[in-house]
């Protein structure tokens, strides 16, 4: 479950088609309801979008990099704080 929550955090998927950006249907079947749609961790859409109204969530790229760039800003802080963490501990 960790690694779904990670994975789920730092691989960000969109719903919402941008321009020109190309959707394919779930499963390969276009004729999914919408109960049907979620179940499958699928989007969907009551407007059909080039016919399909169940798609592939899309990849959300500037919200991944921004992501993962947090998480290295993150990371470098507690790298920094950690050598004076250790110093003040061993000094009691």
């Amino acid at each position: 479950t960790i690694l779904n929550y990670f994975s789920w955090i730092l691989f960000l998927k969109a719903c919402i088609p941008k321009q020109n950006q190309v959707v394919k249907a779930c499963n390969e079947q276009q004729d999914y309801n919408k109960t049907e749609c979620l179940g499958y961790k699928c989007c969907f859409s009551s407007f059909k979008i080039n016919n399909v109204s169940c798609f592939v969530p899309l990849k959300d790229k500037p919200t991944q990099m921004f992501r993962m760039f947090g998480l290295g800003v993150i990371g470098m802080i507690i790298l920094g704080c950690l050598p004076i963490y250790c110093c003040s501990l061993w000094q009691r």
